[in-house]
C-alpha cells in the first residue's frame, strides 16, 4: 500500500514522517480499498520521425524537450499527472491523488 501526501499528492516513502516535497506531516498508514475512475491520456507528436530526419540530433532533442515541457505544463494545469515519456509521446493520468 502506498501513502500519498494529502496536500501535494506525492507518493510517500513507507517510513516518511513528512512529505519530502511540501513538508506536510504524513498521516498514519490506514488500510483502505477504494475504486476510482481514472482517465489515461496518450499524446503523440505527429510526424516527429520525419521532423527528426530533417533536423540535426541536438535540434531534434531540443524540439522534443520543448514538446514535453509544454505538454507537462498543460497536463498539470488541468490536474493531470504526466506518468511516462515514451519516444515522442507522453502518457498522463487524470483522477489519481
Amino acid at each position: 500500500m502506498v501513502r500519498a501526501c494529502t496536500v501535494c499528492g506525492l507518493p510517500l516513502p513507507e517510513a516518511a514522517r513528512f512529505c519530502p516535497n511540501c513538508g506536510t506531516a504524513a498521516g498514519p498508514l490506514v488500510a483502505t480499498e477504494e475504486r476510482k475512475v481514472v482517465t489515461v491520456l496518450f499524446a503523440d507528436l505527429v510526424d516527429s520521425t520525419r521532423l527528426a530526419q530533417r533536423l540535426d540530433a541536438e535540434r531534434a532533442r531540443e524540439v522534443l524537450g520543448r514538446f514535453f515541457d509544454a505538454a507537462s505544463a498543460e497536463l498539470i494545469a488541468l490536474r493531470g499527472r504526466p506518468e511516462k515519456f515514451i519516444g515522442d509521446a507522453v502518457m498522463a493520468v487524470f483522477g489519481l491523488p
